[in-house]
């Protein structure tokens, strides 16, 4: 009867048929382990179909990996390769030694320079952030005179420096943000059903629902393996340091030099922002002038 067909599809007898065909939660790697492979989803193109409702989330979700970068480089960018554990070690790298880049045509501050509530952010961030910026609506304005003694007094140790924070905090927010957005896109998962009496259909479509959360609990746990990283790095102790077991990178800026961050292209003038970097550096350079 209809009344049987639809009692079928409730969660909990879900559950029970689950059990029964040794793909119940607690059965080992056929519950909650399974990952279904590329050609199970080409085989059950009607059962991916059932997971449009959630496709916005999942997209923004996926976009959201993009604030963790490391010289320019995003995290999806770092995974497109054939070598993705090396490109992954090369982000990381990117992130210790030159920092993130940033988004210096964002509106206001960037976007990880936002801390908890009720927490201010330290003005000299806010004044590089501005430095760099290349937004005429900022939130934070410095102003033109400010811009000018940061120009006779900044350090590019201090730029070098804000860009490596600035990857800290962008990967602290992803972070947190990430967990938020993947709780709710979890219940709206959680929600989708097929039509009353198509058990079989059911019972795939909480196999791809898994699936899916399989692989977000993996990047979730990325994510979070280095915003710890990170932090224990920023609140390493000073004896610990000078003993050598500062995971801090201790960088020759005379043999590796500074990141000068452009958006131009090869062939593109540099633009006002651009300029204010480089006569920074030409200036603590002593270049042109005469030596002391």
């Amino acid at each position: 009867s209809r009344q049987l067909a639809a009692a079928d599809s409730r969660p909990e007898v879900r559950g029970k048929a689950l059990e029964e065909r040794g793909e119940g939660r607690g059965t080992g790697a056929g519950a909650q382990g399974e990952r279904l492979k590329t050609s199970w989803l080409e085989d059950h193109p009607d059962v991916v179909r059932l997971l449009l409702p959630c496709e916005d989330q999942l997209q923004q979700l996926f976009e959201l990996c993009e604030g963790i970068e490391g010289a320019g480089v995003t995290l999806p960018e770092a995974l497109e390769g054939k070598n993705c554990c090396h490109s992954l070690r090369c982000l990381i790298a990117n992130m210790q030694v030159w920092g993130a880049v940033g988004n210096p045509r964002a509106e206001g501050a960037d976007f990880a320079l936002l801390t908890e509530k009720g927490q201010e952010i330290p003005q000299n961030l806010l004044e590089i952030d501005q430095f760099l910026s290349k937004d005429d609506v900022s939130a934070h304005y410095v102003s033109p005179i400010r811009l000018e003694e940061l120009m006779k007094t900044l350090h590019p140790d201090v730029v070098a420096r804000y860009h490596r924070q600035l990857a800290r905090m962008r990967v602290t927010v992803v972070w947190r943000e990430f967990r938020r957005r993947q709780s709710l896109l979890q219940g709206a998962l959680g929600n989708l059903q097929v039509p009353p009496g198509d058990l079989d259909k059911q019972l795939d479509l909480d196999r791809l629902v898994r699936t899916v959360l399989l692989h977000l609990d993996e990047i979730g746990g990325f994510i979070s393996l280095l915003a710890g990283f990170f932090k224990s790095v920023d609140l390493v102790n000073v004896d610990d340091a000078q003993a050598g077991h500062d995971a801090r990178p201790v960088i020759d800026r005379s043999q590796a030099g500074y990141a000068m961050h452009v958006d131009c292209g090869h062939n593109g003038p540099l633009d006002e922002v651009d300029l204010r970097q480089l006569e920074l550096h030409l200036r603590v350079a002593h270049f042109g002038m005469a030596a002391v």
